[in-house]
Formats: structure tokens, C-alpha cells, sequence
């Protein structure tokens, strides 16, 4: 036998054995595992779960979408657009041709029957219906103090700006047309800039615009015209959704310094609506600067959707007019009083800041 055999022969293994319990030991449950006593970290795990918080971008997409399925404007152009294409698509094509032919040649070609600034009365009653639609069926618009607006003599009319383009100019312009006694004519002051984009430039100057200055706005007063104005400038139109209904300066005090050196009563407004029709979610400088314009808005459907992204969201629209403020005891003095017009333009900034949340808060909703 080897040697490494005999080793193996020699020294068997002891078994192991376990040792066997007691009579008075019982097997213990194994015990569960003890909470810990540790406290979460509220930095780290954010304490109490809650739900997740949604942004006012999410909330207006949502809002827009709802807006557009349960509209009974967007429903009454369905029908319309339904009904005009019975006839077929060649039909329906040939009965839009007209009307933008018609369009496009009255606002290239010179008017013969235009005034200094260009307007034309001819091309303002071709294309009031169309506004007319906008204002009765598209953005549904009701007034409120109409009362406080004079029956004749010119008047300045000072509101919030809003909406990327100008409509709430033409609003008031057809809210005073369509629900004063007197069916008021108004002329609204534009930003130079709108006058360098093309097509709408014309367009406006041909509806009644007027670029915004004191010489051009003492001649419309002079002429009996009545104005509205837009103190907050570029700065209005260029407020992201997240500013909406929050007025901006009033630019130097202008209209009170215009009040003050012809005696003409200024008449405060506000827009509600206006916000909503392209909700700027972002804007450019940059982008903007090349092409002469002051920014570049993004909207919900702008740039995205192309032209398309143009046509304004059908926002419910409310116009109030205030009480009349009186500037017929001022002079010439008093209009070059910096402090004297400052406190006034103030206080009718003011004056529409508390007109606008008092109708927010009235307000049911954006789209009805």
C-alpha cells in the first residue's frame, strides 16, 4: 500500500455534526427585517409624492386643442366650408378667385380716393365684411361703456396693445362703428414697423392706419377725427404668454402731453382677448434685426404650421371703455411739465390695469 494511502487509512475525517436543540429550546421565527429609522431625505426623494407640476406651455396646448375640437366658431366654418364645396373642389376654387383677385388688385393699386395717410373709404367698405366676420362670428367681441364714449368731437382713445399683429386697432375701430348711437369713425396709430412689412403695411394704411407720431395725430384731431393709441408701443405686442394682461410702461407720456395741448378728451380702453390670438412663446431679436422688424414671434402655430400659422386662434374677445378723463383746462405749460405728465399717464395706466382684472376676473373662459 503507498504511503499516501496509509496517510489516508490513518487519519479519517470526523463527521460534522449539528448540535441538536434542547427539549426546552423552541425554533424562533426568523424575525423581519426592522424599518429603518432613518428619515427620507426631503432634498433627495422630494417628500411627499404629488403630482408632477405642468407648465403654463403644456396648459395653453391643451387649452388651444380644446378650443379648436369644441369652438362653435371653428364648427360654423366647418359647415360653411362643407357647404361651399358641394359643388367640387373646381367650384369652390373658382368661387374664392374672385374676391382675391378683386383683393389683391385694390390693395397694390393706387386709390384714386384715398386721404393724406392713405386710407381709402372705397376699399374700407370692400373689406369691412370680412372684419365684420371677425368681429361678430370669429372673435365674438362684446362691449361694455359705451356710454362713457362722447357722441361727437374728437377723441383719444388709449388702450393695452396685444397680439403680435393689429387687430385689436381694427377691433375698437369696428366696436365704435357697430355700437356707438353715432356708429363713431376711429383712426388708430400704428408702429412704423408694421408700414415696412409687405402686403401688411398697405393693408393697414389702406384700412385706416396712421403711423404713430404727435404731428401725425394733432392733424387727425385737427381734422375732427377721433384716434385710439397704443402707449405700450412694440413693447405690447411683443409680451410673452407668461406677461399676458400685465401692462407695460407707457412709453414718455405722448397722449397726455396730445391731451393737454388740444384740450381733447382721452377715453381709457382694455382688450381682453387679444392675448391669445397668437400666445408668444418665445421671441427673436437676432433672427429679427436683418429683415428691420423688432422681433420674431413663436407661437403654438408660428413658424410651425408656415402661413397657416398666421390665422389667429378664435379667442373671445371683451372691449371696455372707461370714463371719460377731461384735459380741457391744460396748457401748453402743463404739456411740458415732465412730473405733471408722468402722474397722469399713471394714473390711466392704472386706471385700464384694474379695468383689465376686473374683467379677467369676470371672465369665464378664453375661448367662450
Amino acid at each position: 500500500m503507498s504511503p499516501r494511502a496509509k496517510r489516508a487509512t490513518s487519519a479519517p475525517k470526523k463527521p460534522t455534526h449539528r448540535k441538536a436543540p434542547s427539549k426546552n429550546s423552541r425554533a424562533r421565527p426568523r424575525r423581519a427585517a426592522a424599518p429603518s429609522s432613518k428619515k427620507p431625505n426631503p432634498k433627495k426623494s422630494g417628500g411627499k409624492k404629488s403630482a408632477p407640476r405642468r407648465s403654463a406651455h403644456a396648459t395653453l396646448f391643451e387649452q388651444i386643442i380644446g378650443a379648436i375640437e369644441h369652438s362653435p366658431t371653428v364648427t360654423r366654418l366647418m359647415h360653411h366650408f362643407i357647404r361651399a364645396s358641394d359643388g367640387g373642389w373646381e367650384q369652390l376654387v373658382a368661387k374664392a378667385s374672385k374676391p382675391l383677385s378683386e383683393f389683391h388688385q385694390r390693395c397694390w393699386s393706387e386709390p384714386t380716393d384715398s386721404d393724406p395717410f392713405g386710407m381709402s373709404p372705397a376699399f374700407l367698405d370692400f373689406i369691412r365684411p370680412f372684419f365684420q366676420f371677425l368681429y361678430f362670428e370669429y372673435f365674438r367681441v362684446e362691449t361694455s361703456g359705451m356710454r362713457h364714449v362722447p357722441k361727437k368731437g374728437p377723441v383719444i382713445f388709449v388702450a393695452n396693445h396685444s397680439g403680435a399683429l393689429p387687430y385689436d386697432g381694427t377691433m375698437v375701430h369696428l366696436a365704435l362703428y357697430n355700437e356707438h348711437p353715432s356708429n363713431r369713425d376711429v383712426r388708430f396709430l400704428v408702429d412704423d414697423f408694421v408700414f415696412t412689412l409687405p402686403l401688411v403695411g398697405t393693408f393697414v394704411q389702406r384700412t385706416g392706419g396712421v403711423p404713430a407720431s404727435q404731428e401725425n395725430a394733432r392733424r387727425l384731431l385737427a381734422a375732427g377725427d377721433s384716434i385710439v393709441v397704443f402707449p405700450e408701443g412694440v413693447s405690447g405686442i411683443g409680451k410673452l404668454y407668461d406677461e399676458r394682461y400685465r401692462l407695460k410702461r407707457f412709453g414718455h407720456g405722448g397722449f397726455v402731453r396730445l391731451a393737454m395741448r388740444t384740450g381733447v378728451p382721452i377715453v381709457p380702453v382694455s382688450i381682453i382677448g387679444a392675448e391669445e390670438i397668437h400666445p408668444i412663446i418665445w421671441k427673436s431679436q437676432s433672427f429679427a434685426k436683418p429683415l428691420g422688424l423688432p422681433f420674431i414671434p413663436f407661437t403654438p402655430t408660428f413658424p410651425w404650421l408656415g402661413p397657416l400659422g398666421m390665422v389667429p386662434l378664435p379667442s373671445k374677445w371683451q372691449i371696455t371703455f372707461g370714463e371719460t378723463v377731461d384735459f380741457s383746462g391744460f396748457s401748453e405749460t402743463d404739456a411740458e411739465d415732465r412730473a405733471l405728465v408722468d402722474r397722469h399717464a399713471e394714473r390711466i395706466r392704472n386706471t385700464i390695469q384694474c379695468m383689465l382684472d376686473a374683467g379677467l376676473r369676470e371672465r369665464p373662459s378664453i375661448w367662450v
